[in-house]
């Protein structure tokens, strides 16, 4: 067949060929096919998802553990217990706080306390040699008026001159100036006995003040006590120390202030206590049912009638009934109550009970179970028993990711070419092409007029082929005719 194409390569024959209907279809067939199987059209959409498929038998093997359970919502809490008589062991002492503002200083007591005992005497030293006394008898502003005024004078005499004490001198016959009148501190002596007291002397008349201390002279015994002269307008020297006295009584406890004071040093830590008896056990948690009844022709468990239970190897559940006249059994066959076979188990307590609680601790070893009225059996329902809870709803579809970019364009491949005779029947929806209302299968022939092949408008002859890339059939097609449209 010449190579006369179509813009899609569908191959045609010119009107000088001799027709041959089988063959051209065949090429026709071949060139169609090879345009879809090149140009397919956009997927349809996804057809609706078929039914579930029926429940297989129980695995004999555990699945692995499927993800916790979101965390239920914490249950009320429980009644405060009785207080513990037995004192628990002392916490850990508190940081130390800052030092709070020093308060304001208390005031002055009024109570003095007690005076502490006098010191023991001690002996008596030995008295002395007597010394020069010496009488200060006036002041001159120099020495030279001084000298003056007194050429000579009498052991003992003294004058001031400018604050330095000057004494006459009668081995040397002048006056020495002996420097401040106030020398420094002799060293003390032992303190004598204390002799008995002394009748009390008349008071003298208080002398006038003296404006200058005189030089400090040895310890005397002590005299019997004058009366009190004026007060001294000059400092005597400082005495020695006496012994520390003994501590004195404690004198009463003041009133108490109303400023407190800083906070003193953390106490030692103090012994444990003993350990405070254990306080009752609390209730035991588990998943909770509660069972009612619905007259006498169901059990609502959870608000449904009847309804199957899935129960978890391995968990523990704890049925709340509330059913009087409705004894709640937990037995091994489904349908009505049968006595002998109401399943026993060490993990099952108070079962059949109509008003009180099932506490149900599933051993990994359960068959599949049913509940049962012990009088209706119309209050029934099966407890479907597994090593994983059932499978919840399906979650809704999350939101489509973004598109991803165009790959890069393929190379073009190369143009097939289809071998002669490689139509086949199986490529046929019917393994024949019509043509003039008969079925003509490959390899057959058919007999249509010279003129049949056209692309525009034929009337002269019936079994026509026309062709055009339009999608409209020519005018003037009729009934028998072969309309191919690429």
């Amino acid at each position: 067949m010449p190579s006369n194409l179509t813009p899609k390569n569908f191959r045609y024959p010119t009107l000088d060929m001799s027709p041959d209907i089988p063959r051209d279809l065949g090429y026709l067939a071949q060139d169609i096919d090879d345009y879809l199987t090149a140009n397919p059209g956009p997927t349809g959409p996804t057809g609706p998802t078929g039914p579930t498929g029926a429940t297989g038998a129980d695995s004999t093997v555990a699945g692995p553990q499927g993800p916790t359970g979101a965390q239920g919502t914490t249950g009320p809490t429980g009644a405060t217990g009785a207080d513990s008589t037995v004192a628990g062991p002392q916490g850990p002492t508190g940081a130390q706080g800052p030092t709070g503002p020093t308060g304001a200083t208390g005031a002055d007591s009024t109570v003095a306390g007690p005076q502490g005992p006098t010191g023991a005497q001690g002996p008596t030293g030995a008295t002395g040699a007597t010394g020069t006394g010496v009488t200060i008898l006036g002041t001159y502003p120099t020495v030279s008026a001084l000298q003056l005024a007194h050429p000579t004078a009498n052991p003992g005499d003294a004058y001031l001159i400018n604050g330095d004490l000057y004494v006459w001198d009668d081995v040397n016959d002048e006056w020495d100036n002996v420097g401040n009148i106030q020398g420094p501190q002799g060293t003390v002596g032992a303190a004598g006995p204390t002799g008995a007291t002394g009748a009390t002397g008349a008071t003298g008349a208080t002398g006038a003040d003296s404006t200058v201390a005189g030089p400090q002279g040895p310890t005397g015994p002590t005299g019997p006590t004058g009366a009190t002269g004026a007060d001294s307008t000059v400092a005597g020297p400082q005495g020695p120390t006496g012994a520390t006295g003994a501590t004195g009584a404690t004198g009463a406890t003041g009133a108490d202030s109303t400023v407190a004071g800083p906070q003193g040093p953390t106490g030692a830590q103090g012994a444990t206590g003993a350990t405070g008896n254990t306080g009752a056990t609390g209730l035991s948690g588990g998943i909770t049912l509660t069972v009612t009844n619905s007259g006498s022709g169901s059990y609502v468990i959870n608000g449904s009638n009847n309804p199957t239970l899935s129960f978890i190897r391995g968990h523990r559940y704890v049925i709340n009934v509330s059913a009087t006249g409705h004894p709640f059994w937990i037995q091994t066959i489904s349908g009505a109550y049968s006595a002998g076979n109401i399943y026993n188990n060490s993990g099952l307590s108070n079962n059949g009970t109509d008003s009180g609680t099932i506490i149900f601790e599933v051993p990994f070893d359960a068959p599949q179970l049913y509940y049962a009225c012990q009088y209706h059996s119309s209050m029934a329902g099966a407890i479907t028993v597994s090593n994983l809870g059932p499978t919840g709803a399906t979650g809704t579809n999350g939101a489509a990711g973004a598109t991803g970019a165009t790959g890069a364009t393929g190379a073009t491949g190369a143009t097939p070419t289809i071998a002669d005779g490689s139509i086949t029947n199986a490529k046929l929806v019917n393994s024949s092409i019509t043509v003039n209302g008969s079925a003509v299968a490959l390899g057959g022939s058919v007999t249509v007029a010279a003129t049949a092949y056209s692309n525009g408008t034929n009337t002269a002859n019936s079994n026509k082929i026309f062709y055009n890339n339009t999608g409209t059939p020519p005018s003037g097609t009729a009934a028998g005719d072969l309309y191919v449209f690429y």
